[in-house]
């Protein structure tokens, strides 16, 4: 099925929805937190762990409406040489229970249910899924636009390298 491209009206009626500073601060310091400090962002105490993946939010607990990132983390197998390979290694998807999609690694939109139609609606400029790979551990960064409180987040994830797939649940 082909997205249909969202309306100059609904993309006023989705600007109007979010506080445009809360939006505007979480990408920029998700901006500089993916660019600069990606590799040394400490693992909050509600980050979740299954077998050798962990996700955790960037900040830890957004407040309602607020972007995030989701960082993915991968324990890479011990003596591993293909290191150009990695980057494309997790797919996966995102899925709200509010009709929410984003692909992993995710595209230049992400989808949204608008009645009985699902609309295609372009990410911000400049925003961009980011990649640190470490000592043994790889990490991407993954902007996710604000939902409404209490709505979960189910984070599908699936490594080629590692033969692993896991469906992670997140709630704000």
């Amino acid at each position: 099925m082909t997205p249909l491209p969202p309306s100059d009206s609904l993309l006023r009626d989705l600007d109007e929805m979010k506080p445009a500073r809360r939006v505007n601060d979480s990408i920029e310091r998700g901006r500089n937190v993916a660019e600069t400090q990606l590799a040394e962002l400490k693992m909050p105490d509600n980050a979740i762990h299954a077998g050798s993946f962990c996700v955790f939010a960037e900040p830890a607990d957004p407040i309602d409406e607020q972007p995030y990132w989701l960082i993915i983390q991968l324990e890479l197998p011990p003596g591993l040489t293909r290191r150009t390979s990695i980057r494309n290694d997790v797919t996966g998807l995102i899925s709200g229970s509010d009709g929410f999609r984003m692909t992993i690694p995710s595209g230049p939109a992400f989808f949204v249910p608008v009645g009985p139609a699902i609309i295609a609606v372009p990410k911000p400029p400049g925003v961009q899924d980011r990649y640190h790979l470490g000592d043994g551990q790889a990490r991407w960064a993954i902007w996710v636009p604000g939902a409404l409180k209490n709505v979960k987040d189910t984070i599908h994830v699936y490594s080629k390298l590692r033969d692993e797939k896991h469906s992670l649940n997140v709630e704000f």
